[in-house]
């Protein structure tokens, strides 16, 4: 039997031990508490690093879908030391009056619903006391989710649900970010490199010279369409710019993305294709010096509930990127601009989107107004794949609205950004653009833009293929108070609010006591809203203010002429001109820094590990390196591919100006981000070092734990003597 002396010894070390245990859980305790109830929520997941809850002021939005789409639905709430009042009207400007939702769910069975029904609880509005504020989304469960954007930041409202485990008890019913919180570089780190997200485009079959022929006849001779030609007249306001698209679901994004709500499916969608179409509607196509208006419209909806159909193509879930494009391409969308299916599914190689890309070769299918193939079987390539699911989980609405605006970039016939200063510019100069190959940050200026290069390929197409675009007087729909310039307005700022923090100029709708609705105030003299040459005051920019319309360096400077809100017709630098630094050339009112170009001649691909790097050129029908022309251009030019641009088919990648065996989720990534391989042994080293010290710390703790123990003892045990 143990003494009492030894088991008061062993009592008192129990003791001891039991009060730091108590001790550091009160202070963990108290630590987590302070975490929730301060509202620091901190980490939320791999891909966001800071969230906060919406604390919602006032009552919930349950009973809204009664009111008139005329009368402000008011939503305010809390997060991030500040209040936002948001004013919210029902509906959206990208959904066709007349459109159509269509769920399959399964066995054949097909239902129609009216358009009706998805404006019910669709929103879209302003952040009352911010200018040039715009708000996009749906009310759910009483409570707003959506996309709010202002002047310097973008954020976020999710449900909770997206990224917290349900037995997770939280009070709130949602949570906000910021885009500027959305972390990429730290993704899949736990064995070996980060793997970059990879957003891809498709090439499409050729068209035979009989089928070319045949559709050429059908679509007739050309429309009214982008052309830069017409850059900086009147005219131009009234060409076709509008791309219909139709938004498909697929099974997995209906059952596991929106918990198996046809509504909130068809929300979510659209959501994300209004942030796409704010990108492409803020956009200057033609170098004009003001956004051009090319956006979106949706037409038809489509939801496939269950795989068990025998007319759906992509039921099976193990299928990579590039089969399910292909599957997808065999449902008819022959009637639309573009068809856009959202899945929620992991693709191998970290793809989060793939589209087929559009040409100026007519001979080559794919990308926006494409006919249908009659091939074997007939596909439609007009086409594209946006999946909410990445890797490591769900991808925050962040990142899917920019996948979706990539793949549709590559839709409208821009490839991956070149790897130069230029289209790829370094952080210090606002980062990556929007079409880069792969996502590695998304809270840089130029993360939500078109490069240069982009802009250019994409007017190149736009003024060949887009014959199916449509006008704004051909959807029907002269709505004034929509936020769109129609036929019969002088402007239109939207409702009586949204003027108020956007446009003063313009007669809100409803009209202002004599003033008619999307008409000029009397005072004014233009609308900042319609041209970059009027100012905030309602007055027309003065020609002796010499305020410079556009910057394009292969166009002659024009200036604000005091006359119009719109800038004059630009007027191209002779062909020939040096542009890019020295690097490129003028050819009608565009910077080519082709090296093919310069000599007249048409790039080609070099094969082999020798000169698979090299940039090649096709002369006397034989594919010879430019290095071998030994032509005198007129300008700089490039020998090699830039580094990270694959080579041999694939099997390699350029470092250096050299093919080397192709690492894509190493050298590649390493490339990218600017570093060098010393750099990355000092980083591993720097890392190394860290877990010692974390690891000593450890240890020391311990020390001291045990040493506390050791002198406690003794006192505790004479306590109980």
């Amino acid at each position: 039997m143990a003494s009492p002396k030894l088991l008061r010894s062993a009592t008192g070390s129990f003791g001891a031990s039991f009060l730091l245990l108590s001790i550091f859980l009160s202070i963990h305790y108290i630590y987590c508490s302070a975490d929730k109830f301060t509202g620091h929520f901190g980490h939320l997941s791999d891909y966001i690093t800071y969230y906060e809850p919406v604390i919602r002021i006032g009552f919930p939005l349950h009973n809204f879908k009664s009111r008139n789409s005329r009368t402000d639905i008011l939503f305010s709430f809390r997060a991030f030391g500040r209040e936002f009042h948001l004013k919210l009207r029902t509906g959206s400007p990208l959904l066709a009056a007349n459109a159509l939702v269509i769920t399959h769910d399964g066995n054949g069975t097909k239902n129609t619903i009216p358009a009706s029904y998805l404006l019910q609880r669709l929103v879209n509005g302003v952040v009352k006391g911010e200018k040039y504020s715009h708000v996009q989304g749906h009310v759910v469960r009483g409570t707003f989710e959506g996309i709010i954007t202002l002047k310097d930041e973008i954020y976020y409202i999710e449900p909770w649900t997206t990224y917290l485990p349900i037995i997770d008890s939280r009070a709130f019913d949602s949570l906000i970010y910021r885009r500027s919180d959305i972390n990429i570089t730290a993704l899949i780190c736990a064995t070996g490199d980060c793997l970059p997200f990879r957003l891809d485009f498709k090439r499409g079959p050729k068209i035979s010279d009989e089928e070319l022929a045949m559709m050429e006849q059908v679509e007739g001779a050309p429309v009214e369409s982008f052309t830069r030609k017409e850059s900086g007249t009147k005219q131009q306001k009234q060409r076709r710019k509008i791309c219909t698209v139709k938004l498909v679901a697929d099974h997995t994004f209906y059952q596991k993305a929106t918990d198996q709500s046809i509504e909130v499916s068809i929300h979510e969608m659209i959501v994300l294709v209004t942030a796409a179409d704010n990108i492409f509607r803020s956009t200057d196509f033609d170098y004009d010096g003001r956004p051009d208006g090319i956006g979106f419209q949706v037409s038809s909806v489509v939801v496939w509930k269950s795989q068990d159909d025998a007319n759906y193509q992509m039921f099976r879930e193990d299928l990579s990127s590039e089969d399910f494009l292909s599957a997808f391409a065999l449902h008819d969308s022959s009637d639309v601009c573009m068809a856009i299916c959202f899945v929620h599914r992991v693709f191998s190689g970290n793809v989060l989107g793939l589209a087929y890309t559009a040409s100026v070769k007519r001979n080559h299918a794919g990308g926006i107004c494409q006919k249908r193939i009659s091939s074997r079987p007939p596909r439609s390539y007009n086409a594209a794949v946006v999946t909410v699911e990445g890797s490591s989980g769900r991808m925050p609405r962040a990142l899917n609205s920019l996948t979706l605006t990539h793949e549709l970039g590559h839709s409208f016939g821009s490839d991956h950004d070149q790897k130069s200063e230029r289209c790829s510019p370094r952080s210090i100069k606002g980062g990556s653009y929007l079409m880069a190959d792969t996502i590695e940050n998304s809270n840089q200026s130029n993360n939500n833009k078109f490069s240069p290069c982009s802009i250019d390929s994409i007017a190149r197409v736009l003024a060949i293929k887009a014959k199916c675009f449509l006008a704004q007087d051909e959807l029907g729909q002269f709505v004034c108070g929509n936020a769109i310039r129609e036929k019969g307005e002088q402007c239109d700022c939207g409702h009586k609010e949204q003027c108020h923090e956007t446009d003063m100029c313009c007669v809100p709708k409803g009209g202002l006591k004599n003033q008619q609705e999307c008409q000029l105030i009397n005072t004014a003299q233009c609308s900042p809203r319609n041209g970059p040459c009027c100012t905030q005051d309602c007055t027309l920019v003065a020609a002796d203010d010499k305020m410079l319309c556009s910057n394009n360096e292969c166009m002659k400077n024009e200036f604000c002429n005091g006359v119009d809100s719109l800038c004059p017709t630009p007027v191209s630098k002779a062909d020939g001109s040096v542009c890019n630094n020295g690097f490129g050339v003028c050819i009608r009112g565009q910077c080519n820094d082709k090296t093919c170009s310069q000599f007249q001649l048409q790039e080609c691909l070099c094969v082999g590990w020798r000169y698979g790097c090299n940039i090649c050129c096709i002369r006397n029908g034989l594919c010879v390196p430019a290095s071998r022309l030994r032509l005198k251009p007129r300008s700089k030019f490039r020998l090699w591919q830039a580094d990270g641009v694959g080579c041999n088919f694939g099997q390699g990648i350029c470092k250096s100006g050299k093919c080397k065996a192709n690492d894509y989720f190493g050298n590649a990534r390493l490339d990218n981000r600017n570093q060098t391989e010393e750099e990355d042994e000092q980083t591993e080293g720097l890392s190394i070092l860290a877990t010692l010290l974390g690891t000593a710390l450890i240890i020391v703790f311990f020390v001291v734990v045990m040493l506390l123990i050791y002198f406690l003892t003794p006192l505790r045990s004479w306590i109980l003597k």
